[in-house]
Formats: structure tokens, sequence, C-alpha cells
């Protein structure tokens, strides 16, 4: 009984939680001024040294005074020549998208609007907690970026605006000044689009009459609103014309706006869709290029193509295909007209000719970059989300425990938000978020996330999760890891290595062989200090070998080889002594010689001091000899025989 009753009770609150989803009441949208940037013109005038154009500042202490002021409770913002940049957020429990107004009158390109979406997000499997963010971003001098903005919550009807009155380079002050633009009446009511750059300015108007201009008076059924222009009613005017010209002027000379007010009805603001037999639009992967077909033996239909950014800047160019132009390039068979298509194009066409009449907006894939055949789709519902996103590992396999990997995850700008989300799956197959080093500032590029990774060998796949710009889905890939354990270099060999060469030898090597995991990078030093590149001539997988490519004197020295990776490092030395043959053979001899030299000298000087000796000894005995004999002949002499 109590188990039915349970059943029962879950049953229940089931229904009542579907019926609260379905009857949900949602709050209005919240808008902020979140940053700005400083006019390079004010930034040189101020302080020359310091200027840094175009650079976001979220200090709402530096900004000059008046530079923006914020009035009406937030409805309206006024911005001062003093600011160039501006930096203004949405944010919801649900999506939400920004829309301009005035796009139709604004510049042709509207370059200086710039539109994204975020999501901020705890826990992606639960999108109860989620903040939906819409970006809106002012740029430049242009007064025709003034305008109402309005933040609406998509599939909720829930919005808020905010009108900018942007001063740019004003005067002139009227945002559409110098151009003709057309009108129609609306419901007895006319609205002449006579909106100005500054709240304060005045504004006079005049119609034509007789070929001439005649101001025309506020009241009366005339009423002025800088956000909006003149307002006409046309029951006041009953005995006028009110499919005239019109002008409106300020103040300053030629600052005017002329106005052609048209009878009928306003040109749609919808597309009717036509597809009669024998027509169609299709995507042609031969020629990379989408084909538009009128009926079999009519002209070509006219194609028009506009590529955009993301979905918001689309909206705000969409309304340049109500009038059908044609930007095709190529005339297929006479009654088609192809164009071409590139990788990560986005954008809207409209196809209209015999028979067909057709609003699409492109999606492109990735396909190409991931080796896939491009894809290309006419309908949102029709895209293959995971091929929408790209994940790149920039570091070759294998991987290792405690090695940094770069990594990029990038969604098409025309399908996801930003808002990356991260998620590793382990060995034991358990899912948990992680947050990598992301090292792009806030002015990373939309949609693109580039990061380092720190790995653990239990990681086995990481996850990158992308947020749907228009719903709450995530969409996920990943890219497996299957990390190694790593292990500190270890070199072969002895640690301490002596190596002995004969001088002028030559091409003499000194290895380093290491083991590790990662391999380890090796570096050589000679005598301390790191050698010579060009003595390098193999250093690779953790094997690095040196040349000696001749052995000098100076080639006798310590080298060290220090083996690095992730874990750790080591290190062998090698000292290298250089033994010179020719110089101990003369070192020999001239030791040799200092030694003969001084012995023969002083047996030159003994034998010759002996001959010296010898010839005086025998000349003395000669004398004696002599003088004997004389002697003896002289007794001869003196005694007779």
């Amino acid at each position: 009984m109590r188990s039915k009753f349970s059943f029962v009770g879950a049953f229940f609150i089931l229904i009542l939680n579907s019926f609260a989803e379905s009857f949900r009441f949602y709050d209005l949208p919240e808008i902020k001024v979140e940053k700005w940037i400083a006019s390079s013109v004010w930034e040189l005038e101020e302080n020359f040294e310091q200027w840094h154009f175009e650079q976001w500042n979220s200090d709402f202490t530096d900004i000059p005074q008046d530079a923006i002021k914020i009035i009406e409770r937030g409805a309206t913002i006024v911005v001062s020549q003093h600011i160039s940049g501006l930096g203004i957020v949405c944010n919801a429990s649900y999506p939400v998208e920004w829309t301009f107004d005035q796009a139709e009158h604004a510049d042709e390109e509207v370059y200086n609007i710039f539109m994204k979406t975020a999501r901020e997000s705890q826990d992606i499997s639960n999108p109860r907690g989620d903040r939906f963010i819409a970006i809106l971003e002012l740029f430049g001098d242009n007064p025709t970026i003034t305008g109402n903005y309005t933040c609406r919550g998509l599939n909720t009807g829930m919005e808020k605006s905010v009108f900018v009155f942007w001063d740019g380079s004003s005067p002139p002050f009227l945002t559409l000044s110098g151009r003709t633009v057309h009108v129609y009446p609306e419901d007895n009511k006319l609205i002449l689009p006579c909106f100005v750059s500054q709240p304060e300015i005045p504004v006079t108007l005049s119609y034509e009459t007789n070929g001439t201009f005649q101001q025309i008076s506020e009241g009366g059924g005339v009423k002025y609103d800088p956000k909006v222009g003149f307002i006409l009613n046309l029951n006041a005017f009953p005995n006028k014309e009110a499919h005239a010209r019109y002008k409106c002027n300020t103040e300053v000379e030629d600052d005017e706006v002329n106005l052609i007010v048209e009878r009928g009805l306003r040109p749609q603001k919808h597309f009717t869709e036509l597809i009669s037999p024998g027509t169609g639009i299709f995507y042609d992967p031969e020629q990379s290029a989408i084909v538009c077909c009128a009926r079999k033996g009519q002209p070509p239909p006219s194609l028009h193509n506009i590529f955009c950014v993301n979905p918001s800047t689309c909206k705000m160019k969409e309304h340049k295909l109500y009038r059908a132009g044609n930007n095709g390039k190529k005339i297929i068979n006479g009654s088609c007209i192809s164009d071409k298509v590139y990788m990560r194009d986005y954008g809207i066409l409209r196809c209209k000719g015999d028979g067909i009449d057709i609003f699409r907006t492109v999606y492109t894939d990735f396909g190409s970059l991931i080796q896939e055949p491009q894809g290309i789709y006419f309908n949102f519902k029709d895209v293959v989300p995971e091929k929408m996103m790209h994940l790149t590992v920039h570091d070759h396999a294998p991987y290792y425990h405690m090695q940094t990997i770069s990594v990029t995850c990038e969604g098409m700008n025309s399908y996801f938000s930003d808002g990356h989300k991260w998620s590793v799956r382990w060995r034991n197959n358990s899912v948990t978020s992680y947050q990598p080093i992301e090292y792009i500032d806030d002015a990373h590029i939309h949609g693109l996330r580039f990061v380092d990774v720190h790995l653990h060998w239990k990681m086995l796949e990481l996850i990158c999760h992308i947020p749907v710009w228009n719903t709450t889905d995530w969409v996920s890939r990943s890219v497996k890891l299957d990390v190694q354990k790593s292990s500190p270099p270890a070199i072969a060999g002895e640690s301490l290595q002596h190596f002995t060469f004969a001088l002028n030898e030559t091409e003499k090597l000194l290895e380093c062989n290491s083991a590790a995991k990662p391999a380890a990078s090796v570096t050589w030093t000679k005598n301390g200090e790191d050698i010579p590149k060009n003595m390098i001539i193999l250093n690779e997988s953790g094997t690095s070998v040196i040349m000696i490519r001749r052995i000098t004197h100076d080639s006798a020295a310590e080298y060290k080889c220090i083996a690095k990776n992730i874990v750790g490092e080591t290190t062998k030395i090698i000292r290298v002594f250089v033994e010179d043959n020719s110089s101990s053979s003369s070192s020999a001899w001239g030791t040799t010689a200092a030694v003969l030299v001084p012995l023969l000298i002083v047996g030159f000087v003994l034998t010759a001091g002996g001959l010296f000796w010898k010839m005086q000894l025998q000349k003395k005995i000669v004398n004696h000899l002599s003088r004997v004999v004389f002697r003896d002949s002289e007794r001869q002499n003196e005694y007779p025989a």
C-alpha cells in the first residue's frame, strides 16, 4: 500500500513540475554598462604618454566627468565624444540576444556594432543556475550607431531596451544627415526618423508645397521625440497631403535629412516561401557552391548572399534582402545561378526567380579541417552539432604524467556562445569537471579557447563542452589522451669520463645517451659556458653527440652533458686532455742540449788546457835539455883531451 502511494505521489510531483515548467515566470533581462574605451583624441589631449587607443577599461573612477550619462533609470545612455567604445551587457536566466531597431537606417556594413553571446554555468547538466549573456560593443565616432538597442529573450517574450545617444564626430547631429529616406504612413500616423546624436539638439521640420519648404510647428498633431523623430497625427492634417517631401534640419549648416513619404504599403518585413516544381536550391560539393534554379528554360534567378559574424549580426542585415538583389557569381545551364561557399562561412541568402522565392540561413561546419567532407546546412535543425566544433591537441603523442600540452577548442560562431567548459574522463571511467589554464585574455577570439592542460597518468580523455547560443543545450567533443607514467632521465655509462687526444687530431666525438619518459632534452656546457651550436651534430630522443673538428690546446676542458625532462635532470662530465707529441720531442732535445753543451764546453776547455799545459811542459823540457847540452859543450872546450 505504501509503495503504491509513493508511486502515485512521485507521478503527481512529476506532473506538477512539468506544469510549472510550462507556465514558468521569467524576470526581465538585466542591462549594465560594463566597460568603456577612451577616445584617442581625448587621450592625446590629456596624456600623450599614456595614450592607448581601443583598450577596454572597466574602472569607472577613471572616466572623465559626464563622458557617459545614464539617465531615465538606465533606459537612456548619452555618450560624449570623450568615449570611442562602450560595452553593454544583458543577462538573464534564459537565452537572450541584442537587436538594433535602427539597423535599417544604419551604415551599410554596421562595422562598428558588434554583438555576441556567452553563458555562465556551474553545472552543465543542470541549466537552472545558468546565466545567459548578450554582449553589445559599440565602437568609433560614427553617430549613426545612435538608436534603440533591445535585449530580448528567445522564446520567452521578455525584453528590455536601452537608447544610446552616440555623439561621436558630431556635428552633423542628425544621424541620417545628408541622406534621402523613404517612409510610409502607418495607421493614420507618420513617423519621420529625424533622430539626433545628442538629445538636447533642437530639430525643425518642414514640408514641401508648391516647390518650397514650409516649417511645421510642434503641437496640433506634430510631436518630436529625439529617440524617434517627428510623429505626425495624419488626422490633424485633413487639408494637407501626407504623401510629400519633408526635411529635418538642425541649427548647423547642411545638417539635414530629406524624407520622401510614399504611397502604398511599407515593403514586407518577412519572407513568403515559394518553391515550384522544377525549381530548388542545393549545395554542389564538386564546385563548393550553392546553386539555385528557376524553372527550366526561364532566366536564372537572382541570388543575394550576406555573410555575417554571428546570428545577431545577420539579423541586423536581414532587411537588405527585402529588396531582392543579385550577387551570384556564375550562371549554370541558363536557368541556374551559383555562388562559392567556403569553410566557416555563415550567412543569409535570398533566391528569387521564376517559380522560386526562398530565404535561407547558410551554416557550414569544420568539414575539411578534420578530414571530412564539408557540410552545408540550410536549416538550424539539420546541423550536425559535433561537426560545428573542433578540438585539437598541439602536441604529439605519446603523452606523459606531469607533461603540459596545448589544446584549442573552437566552435562556430553561427551555432555556439562563449562559455566553454572542460571535463576529464579518468581510467576508472568517472568524469569530473576540469579547469585548464587559459592564456588568452578577455580579448580572445569569440568561440575560441587556447589552453594548457597539465596531464596526470590516470587521465584517459579530455572533453570540451560549448553552449549552443539559442538553447540550454551543450555540445561536447573529446580527445583520447592515454597518459603514460613518466620517469627521470638516466645517462648510459659512467657519470665521469676522461679522454686524451693528440694535438691536431680531427673529428673527435663526445656522446651522451639518455633514457627517459618523455625523452629528455640534452644540452652541453664547456667549462660552465654553453658550447657553440655548430658543435652539435645530433640531438634527438635523448641522445646527443658533439664533434670537436680539430683538437687544439683550447679543446682541453670539462664538458658537461645535461639531460632534462618534466620529471627531473641528470648530468655527465667528460674531461678532455690534449697531448702535444711534437712539443714533447722538442722539449727533450732542449733538455739534452742544455746538459751536453756545457759538458762539451768544459771538456773542450779541459782538453785545450791539457794540451797547452803539455806544450808548456814540453817547451820547458826542451829548454832544459838545450841548456844541458850547451854546458856540456863548454866543458869540452875548457878541458881538451
